[in-house]
């Protein structure tokens, strides 16, 4: 995959057609691209994170802030795993993040693919189950 095309095509994709404000950096072998995102009409934005590789594999990660490692917490993690297609939730370091991983796409079609990603994110099934998870996430946090 070439990573300077493809940081032109996701530039023109994301930043310039989506109006995101992505920031890019490449360092040997990886595209990296990263935005705070604002969801669900919520205060705190999350960090999305794009890590393209030049062999064509792509990791999507979405930050979506503080997670105590509660049973109430993993309890809404577990269900968002097992209702969400194409996305999962893991609670690392005490941060919520949500992943989803390809091996291999084409440098073509890849803008395309991450903007299908975006769209599951802001999906309604996505949406009621990471709502969901967020709230028990929030919560917990008052409570400590």
């Amino acid at each position: 995959m070439n990573l300077k095309k493809t940081e032109k095509n996701l530039t023109d994709l994301l930043n310039k057609k989506m109006g995101l404000e992505f920031t890019y950096k490449t360092e040997e072998g990886l595209l990296l691209a990263n935005c705070n995102i604002s969801l669900y009409g919520r205060e705190k934005p999350i960090t999305c994170n794009l890590w393209i590789f030049e062999a064509g594999s792509v990791l999507i990660s979405f930050l979506c802030g503080e997670a105590p490692y509660t049973a109430r917490v993993l309890d809404a993690a577990s269900r968002f795993n097992s209702e969400v297609t194409f996305l999962k939730a893991t609670v690392m370091s005490g941060v919520l993040n949500i992943l989803h991983e390809a091996y291999v796409v084409e440098e073509k079609l890849l803008p395309a693919y991450v903007k299908g990603i975006l769209g599951v994110l802001v999906s309604d099934e996505v949406k009621k189950n990471l709502e969901e998870l967020l709230q028990a996430c929030e919560e917990t946090s008052l409570q400590s």
